[in-house]
């Protein structure tokens, strides 16, 4: 989705297992943005990554108490977000 609003609107149409979104957006930051995922009328309880060029020890417990289930600092590296995604879905991993 190119924007938060247009990521709530594919979310209320289609089932998403993941949602990986930066903090600092136009029109609802990625705060607002998980809030309005977690509450009605969707109420989506699947694991969300924060992005953000904001990484103080303060800014990673803030995304954590917004329920995110995890924080990767800008630039972001490919190899971390696929080590990420491993460690939010170790059983989909396994064979």
């Amino acid at each position: 989705a190119a924007n938060a609003p247009q990521a709530l609107e594919l979310l209320g149409k289609q089932a998403i297992d993941l949602v990986i979104s930066d903090i600092s957006m136009p029109l609802m930051n990625g705060y607002e943005f998980l809030e309005q995922v977690r509450l009605p009328p969707l109420s989506l309880q699947m694991p969300a990554i924060a992005v953000s060029g904001l990484s103080s020890s303060q800014d990673i417990r803030l995304t954590h108490t917004a329920s995110f289930s995890a924080h990767l600092s800008k630039p972001l590296s490919l190899e971390l977000l696929a080590a990420t995604i491993t460690e939010l879905f170790p059983q989909s991993t396994r064979r």
